[in-house]
């Protein structure tokens, strides 16, 4: 009797790791880039709609957690203040939580002396959504390198954002994109998070 009581708990044991393991299996991950107070309050940004970035790049990280989507922040390492400095962390709304990852990179590519690539390959990711500032910029700078690494690389096409003179440029940036092939940029209100991570 006890030999199968204990074979039981031994197979339910083995039913809920491998039922959690499936549950955390996602091949995606969203890359927030340089979401960070001294750029957001130092800058007059607007998305390809005019609107403020700050609540769209929430939305953004509130669906992909809730979709169970990998979270990694590019953090940027910018020369004008020193690298502990709390004008350089994120602001409250979109602030990292403890599963999710934070690179440092002094480039526009976040790919270029980070972690980003290492920490991907380590959690299997094989689709990478972005979304972040400067569109002309560091999103620019990064979505070529991410297109050479990942199946598929997703710009949530609203949840990007640059100075509010370059509007127009932040729309033609997201119909070039979408022109590429394995890259598309789609809003955020289309993208089907849950669909990612079965």
């Amino acid at each position: 009797m006890k030999r199968s009581v204990a074979l039981f708990l031994s197979l339910g044991m083995l039913f809920v790791l491998a039922g959690g393991m499936a549950a955390g299996a996602c091949d995606t991950a969203l890359l927030v880039i340089d979401m960070q107070t001294y750029y957001l309050s130092n800058a007059m940004l607007a998305t390809c709609d005019g609107l403020a970035i700050l609540p769209r790049v929430a939305a953004t990280i509130d669906a992909a957690r809730d979709a169970g989507i990998l979270v990694i922040y590019g953090k940027n390492l910018d020369p004008r203040l020193e690298e502990d400095d709390p004008a350089l962390g994120f602001p409250e709304l979109i602030a990292p939580m403890e599963e999710d990852f934070v690179i440092l990179k002094r480039e526009p590519n976040a790919f270029e002396d980070t972690t980003l690539e290492e920490i991907l390959d380590d959690a299997g990711v094989t689709r990478l959504l972005i979304c972040g500032i400067w569109s002309t910029c560091c999103v620019k700078g990064t979505i070529p390198a991410a297109k050479g690494r990942m199946s598929e690389v997703i710009v949530v096409a609203d949840a990007h954002a640059d100075s509010v003179a370059r509007i127009e440029e932040i729309k033609a940036l997201n119909d070039t994109w979408s022109a590429m092939d394995g890259v598309t940029a789609i809003r955020l209100s289309d993208i089907d998070f849950e669909s990612f991570c079965p």
